[in-house]
């Protein structure tokens, strides 16, 4: 950067404003004060917003860094508000270009924001597969499902609770087949796309027909694609923990939408400090008598792999949302399988 930053008049417009608001902030009174200040000023309400909403961008950057804080202090207002809104998703992404290009403008903040984003909310559509080649490394009928997943669907899913299917579903768990989102609805939710059961599997000679006219009682069931079991969400990589924290009860919703429609909805997480970031900001979903009869049974399970697995990690966190709604898991790519499977 070459000389010294100077204030721009949107920022001392701002400022007198912020003056004259102080001690104004009573309950009905904010957008009244907002709007007497702006006629003051000789500005329009809407603007004198954009300029408040910028010069509480610059506060926020002066207390983590001045250096920053300066920097914007220079720019104009809707590039320090592109910076704003760039950094409540990323950052150390946007702290990071204002350091490296100190005279940006408004278009080249923005486009750098779009670039981010892009990136940052990315699909992963090889997740799946990955989760797939590391079962065939198994060899056949090796793994099964976590029990206190398959506890979980008994308790919440009746058309999943014959034994036998869910062994057989265990057994052939790599031959799902995996389709991105396509209806409009589930691809808002952030839904990347669905592991499909496409009906009975060949090597089972009995109760093939029993085994499929379960499946086509999902509320999951497409006829070209078979049920949907597993929903895989569309997850940020965010740079720092804590958004996931600010964000999570964003995302727990639509999981638990999107649980209404599959036995089993997969949230992964970057790594593990953001899923337990995640974990504290999400809101208790209130249980009934038998929630917490499954709770408590769930807990029974996690006692009982911990002494069966001292030494390791303990499996990933289940969500539970409600009779007849799937199970959520909180997991991260490197620890999708684990979470999901057992090897017996």
């Amino acid at each position: 950067m070459t000389g010294t930053p100077t204030s721009r008049q949107w920022l001392d417009t701002a400022q007198q404003a912020r003056s004259m608001l102080e001690g104004n902030s009573q309950a009905g009174r904010t957008l009244i004060n907002q709007r007497e200040a702006a006629a003051r000023l000789g500005v329009s309400f809407n603007t004198l917003r954009s300029y408040l909403d910028a010069l509480a961008v610059i506060e926020d950057m002066d207390r983590a860094d001045k250096g920053v804080g300066s920097i914007l202090r220079s720019r104009s207002v809707d590039a320090v508000r592109a910076f704003g809104r760039w950094s409540r998703f990323d950052r150390l992404g946007a702290v990071e270009f204002v350091r490296e290009h100190p005279e940006f403008s408004s278009v080249a903040v923005r486009k750098a924001e779009r670039l981010a984003r892009q990136k940052i909310f990315a699909p992963q559509p090889n997740l799946w597969s990955a989760l797939l080649a590391s079962a065939k490394k198994r060899s056949f009928r090796t793994v099964r499902i976590r029990r206190d997943i398959v506890a979980a669907w008994r308790s919440r899913w009746q058309t999943f609770d014959p034994p036998r299917m869910l062994d057989e579903l265990s057994g052939m768990v790599w031959d799902f087949r995996f389709h991105p989102v396509a209806g409009e609805y589930e691809r808002q939710l952030g839904l990347e796309g669905a592991a499909y059961l496409p009906g009975a599997p060949s090597w089972m000679k009995k109760d093939r027909e029993l085994f499929t006219e379960r499946l086509r009682r999902l509320p999951g069931y497409v006829e070209q694609r078979g049920a949907g079991v597993v929903a895989l969400m569309r997850m940020p990589r965010f740079a720092l923990p804590e958004i996931f924290r600010r964000e999570s009860r964003n995302f727990q919703f639509r999981s638990m939408l999107l649980a209404e429609r599959y036995p089993l909805v997969l949230l992964p997480l970057p790594d593990p400090a953001a899923r337990d970031a995640f974990q504290e900001g999400m809101v208790e979903v209130p249980c009934s008598d038998e929630g917490e009869k499954m709770a408590l049974s769930l807990r029974d399970h996690q006692r009982e792999w911990e002494s069966s697995n001292e030494g390791t990690d303990p499996p990933a966190t289940l969500l539970l949302t409600g009779p007849q709604r799937g199970v959520i898991l909180l997991t991260t790519p490197d620890t999708l399988f684990a979470d999901l499977f057992e090897v017996l």
